[in-house]
């Protein structure tokens, strides 16, 4: 039967592998977000020409 402190360090090892894990979710998040951000801008200028656009276009023949 393991000891106490056999059960201790196993808790630890696991607990250090799931912040492994957790820290490179938080940095996958962090590079999404940044790319969001960059997305987000472009999605706006385009928004921005296209708005443009409708105004100076004439309309379609019909």
């Amino acid at each position: 039967m393991q000891s106490e402190f056999d059960l201790l360090k196993q808790r630890v090892i696991d607990l250090e592998a799931e912040n492994v894990k957790l820290k490179q979710i938080i940095e996958e998040n962090a590079k999404r977000k940044a790319e969001n951000v960059i997305l987000s801008a472009e999605n706006s200028k385009l928004k921005f020409k296209l708005a443009k656009l409708r105004v100076t276009s004439p309309p379609p023949n019909s």
